[in-house]
């Protein structure tokens, strides 16, 4: 909840000084500033990371024993890095299909 909302913030932002800094306009920045916006997703595991002691209790109430051990197998912090690397990089290839997308139905008809 809260820390995906406090991420997709501080992103958002972040990305939206990217993208004005190419005034709106600059394809190379869109993309850019798309990667970095898809860094917010840390946001929802960030409770497993910093509030543990009092997150962990309810999802183990709501999931079970098995499901947490096995999520905290993969969750551990030397992992956010590489999950934010892996937010950023497929959010470039996304802003990469965009403008793929873009070229080809919106281009084309003159409307873009």
């Amino acid at each position: 909840g809260y820390f995906s909302i406090a991420t997709g913030l501080v992103f958002g932002l972040i990305a939206d000084l990217i993208w004005k800094s190419g005034s709106y306009a600059s394809a190379s920045r869109a993309i850019l500033s798309h990667g970095v916006f898809s860094c917010w997703i840390i946001g929802n595991f960030l409770p497993f990371l910093i509030t543990a002691d009092t997150y962990l209790p309810t999802v183990r109430a709501q999931y079970g024993d098995a499901y947490v051990n096995e999520l905290m197998t993969y969750l551990q912090p030397e992992m956010y890095p590489v999950l934010l690397v892996a937010c950023f990089a497929t959010g470039i290839i996304g802003g990469f299909i965009g403008r793929a997308i873009l070229k080809k139905h919106f281009v084309r008809a003159g409307i873009a």
